[in-house]
C-alpha cells in the first residue's frame, strides 16, 4: 500500500510494523507446530487434505490484497467526498465497484 499510494513510504508506525511482523512470525510458527503435530496424520487419513506453508497462503493472499487495499482507499475517499457535500463524485468514484 505505501508503494503504491503514498511514494513508497511506509503508511505505519514503527510499533505497528513490528507489531505485524511479530504476527507473522507467529502464524509461521503455528503453522509449523500444527503441521508438525496434526497436518501429516490428517493428510494420511484424508488424502483430500493437505498440508499448507506460510509461502502458499502468502501467495494466495498476495493476489487478492491489492484489489482490496485499492477498494478500501476508493471507499475512505467518496467517503470524504460525501461529507464535503460532493455526493456526486463521491458515486463516480465509486461507480466501478456497483
Amino acid at each position: 500500500m505505501g508503494e503504491r499510494f503514498f511514494d513508497g513510504e511506509s503508511v505505519l508506525f514503527a510499533k505497528a510494523a513490528a507489531d505485524i511482523d511479530e504476527l507473522v512470525g507467529s502464524l509461521e510458527q503455528i503453522g509449523t507446530l500444527y503441521n508438525d503435530a496434526v497436518g501429516e496424520l490428517l493428510a494420511r487419513k484424508h488424502p483430500e487434505l493437505r498440508v499448507l506453508t506460510v509461502a502458499e497462503l502468502e501467495t494466495a493472499v498476495v493476489k487478492v490484497v491489492p484489489d482490496l487495499v485499492e477498494y478500501i482507499i476508493t471507499r475512505a475517499k467518496a467517503e470524504a467526498l460525501c461529507l464535503f457535500g460532493e455526493t456526486d463524485q463521491a458515486a463516480d468514484l465509486m461507480g466501478r465497484y456497483v
